[in-house]
């Protein structure tokens, strides 16, 4: 089933499915539904055979979710096989060769049928049909490595170098049918459907890294640490030109708790170190196989020949991209970590400044080339800020109790683009909107829309506005947002899009305590985050009579006077959903666990030769507080370009265990 999508997911559809549509019919059918019967379409029903509601007032892909859900037939069985083998030599004193082959694979098996189904004119299947696909990765690795350790007098040294290799194979092959004897699991496969309506498709590839590196650490008298690695990777998924990369890496760190001086003079303090390090490492996660290349289509295209026949032609598909290279991430990271009154307080502090280059994201072409441009280098990302970790323990006594927590800041920009290039597009939401963006000066993927100032409260305050600014272009009514003419051109239009959210949050943080007295114990462990904007993307302009919030309702402008922050009933104004009327506080903390315990007494567990043995019970992600008014705070998709829009997922669940741990 389609997730995290404005155009016929699930939990999408429970959202804009309007509310008088009931589940299922329990008597007489309404008069859409029993026309819609009567026409000879397919209406679904349940296992008790009562039909499922149909709207008479959303169309469109937005449907009945449990319907959906009912008329899902889907099967998928993984075996995996994950193993490895080493073997170790040590030929002379300190030097240690080994090698190391690993392997991981997994063997999947989907088995799914459609039964035929009519939800709505725009949406139904008059064809039943079944397919099965058959997916099989084998990945293996192989390192080999030479380590030496000596210590010469204070000075302990340990070298390494090596090498590594890994291939990761893939392969698929699935077939489909329609045309099904009978909508049952039984009937669920290709035997059951005529031979002439089979299809067949598959495929194979592979991509290998090959990796050489090595690292020197050397400390002395354990007070002076230092830290140096060198890798030297190569992708196979980069153009042949730009496959390998060079990433090195240094540390360093004062244990100044050993100097005999700090232990005199500073004695509350029981380990102090300052330590510092800089690195690049490479990243070829945002790529796949050929994605560089040019790719030749075949598809919808076919010319007829002097007889009438069709001959099939193949044309480029995308522009290839063979100046493609690593991205790369350049660290530094100073900060200290220190204990204090014997080992009760702890404290680490770091600052980061880490900036990603030559960034790999989707490409766009410019129009006179024909083509797409799948992706690119597309520029530099810095992130930078401060991470803080703080705790307490205490367990002199037989109340024993922990405290502790965690936070960073966040900051992120960026800070290099194609200087021919303004900007670069990222989502589209909904039709014909784009709603994130790769700029200069901006966080990476931000929020660009409209950017309002107001509601206009009456008709006087539509004219003083028009006559002040001399705007065209936007004709509003009392109730409607006042759009900001950005650009001064007074004119109300897409040139007037601007940053109006960010998805990244500027503080990160968690909290955890932990208490014990005799057999109880206790857990508590909180997450959260702070300055993230959300953009609620499942409203649909293009189905105007789909379902909206409650709150859509209950907050509307309703008159002069009413409200000056959210606006009249409205469907489909772009002014409104394409703007930060739509853009709201993701901030929110969550207590994602809860968790009281009980120890059986020793005692009577050596009875029972039980070593130990625990009962709990637990409430994960039970609360969470946020203003966000949508499902879940943390229901926005994850892929990279639509960071923090919320196209309707399913939330976190709440859930509530019992157990019992036992040892022996």
């Amino acid at each position: 089933m389609t997730e995290d999508s404005e155009f016929g997911a699930v939990i999408n559809n429970a959202i804009l499915m309007d509310p008088i549509t009931p589940v299922i019919y329990t008597g007489t059918l309404p008069a859409h539904a029993q026309s819609a019967l009567n026409a000879g379409n397919p209406l679904s029903r349940d296992e008790n055979g009562n039909y499922y509601g149909i709207s008479d007032f959303v169309k469109g892909e937005i449907s009945n979710p449990i319907a959906q859900m009912h008329n899902t037939h889907q099967e998928t069985r993984q075996s995996k096989v994950v193993g490895n083998v080493y073997g170790e030599l040590e030929p002379i004193k300190g030097l240690k060769l080994t090698t190391r082959f690993g392997i991981d694979a997994a063997f999947q098996r989907n088995h799914s049928w459609s039964p035929t189904f009519w939800y709505s004119s725009e949406r139904l299947n008059t064809v039943s049909s079944v397919t099965d696909n058959n997916e099989n990765w084998f990945n293996w690795q192989w390192e080999n490595f030479a380590n030496y350790s000596r210590k010469f007098g204070k000075h302990n040294l340990s070298l390494l170098a090596g090498m590594s290799a890994i291939k990761m194979g893939y392969n698929r092959l699935n077939g489909s049918s329609s045309g099904m004897f009978a909508e049952e699991d039984k009937f669920a496969y290709s035997d059951f459907t005529p031979d002439d309506v089979d299809r067949i498709a598959g495929q194979q590839n592979y991509k290998q890294l090959l990796s050489y590196y090595g690292r020197v650490i050397y400390d002395y008298d354990d007070k002076y640490l230092l830290n140096v690695t060198v890798r030297r990777d190569g992708g196979s998924v980069l153009p042949p030109s730009n496959q390998w990369g060079l990433f090195p890496s240094v540390s360093a760190g004062w244990v100044v708790s050993n100097e005999s001086f700090f232990k005199e003079s500073v004695p509350v303090i029981d380990y102090l170190k300052i330590r510092a390090s800089w690195g690049i490492n490479g990243s070829l996660s945002n790529i796949g196989i050929g994605q560089w290349a040019s790719v030749i289509t075949a598809q919808g295209l076919r010319y007829p020949d002097a007889s009438g026949a069709f001959l099939v032609g193949a044309e480029a598909a995308n522009i290839a991209n063979p100046a493609l290279k690593w991205e790369e991430s350049n660290h530094i990271d100073i900060g200290f970590d220190l204990m204090m009154f014997n080992n009760k307080v702890n404290l680490s502090v770091d600052y980061y400044n880490k900036t990603t280059k030559d960034l790999i994201s989707p490409g766009t072409a410019p129009g006179f080339a024909g083509f797409a441009l799948p992706f690119v280098n597309s520029g530099d990302v810095r992130n930078k800020g401060i991470e803080i970790d703080l705790g307490y323990r205490n367990d002199d006594n037989e109340f024993k109790w922990e405290i502790g927590g965690n936070l960073a800041t966040l900051n992120n920009e960026v800070t290099y683009l194609n200087p021919f290039v303004q900007r670069l597009p990222g989502t589209g939401l909904g039709t014909g909107y784009t709603a994130t963006f790769f700029e200069v000066g901006y966080p990476i993927w931000y929020f660009r829309g409209y950017k309002t100032s107001g509601i206009f409260q009456d008709q006087a305050e539509i004219d003083k506005y028009k006559a002040t600014t001399g705007i065209t272009g936007y004709n509003p009514k009392p109730g409607d947002p006042i759009v900001v003419d950005v650009n001064g051109d007074k004119s109300i239009s897409n040139a007037d899009h601007t940053f109006i959210g960010s998805p990244h949050p500027n503080l990160l943080y968690g909290g955890r305590v932990n208490l014990s007295y005799k057999g109880f114990d206790f857990l508590m462990f909180l997450q959260g985050q702070a300055g993230n904007d959300i953009f609620m993307g499942f409203n649909r302009v293009d189905r105007p009579t789909a379902n909206k919030p409650a709150f859509f309702y209950n907050n509307r402008w309703t008159g002069a006077g009413s409200t000056n922050t959210w606006f009249a009933a409205n469907t489909n104004s772009e002014f409104v959903y394409n703007s930060d009327k739509m853009i709201f506080n993701g901030s929110y903390a969550r207590i994602r666990q809860l968790q009281l315990g009980y120890s059986l007494p020793k005692p009577l567990l050596t009875r029972a030769n039980i070593t130990r043995a625990r009962l709990y019970v637990s409430l994960d992600d039970f609360f969470t507080f946020t203003d966000y008014p949508g499902m879940d705070p943390e229901a926005g998709s994850n892929n990279a370009n639509s960071l923090g829009i919320d196209r309707g997922v399913y939330p976190i669940p709440r859930k509530l265990m019992f157990g019992l741990n036992v040892s022996f």
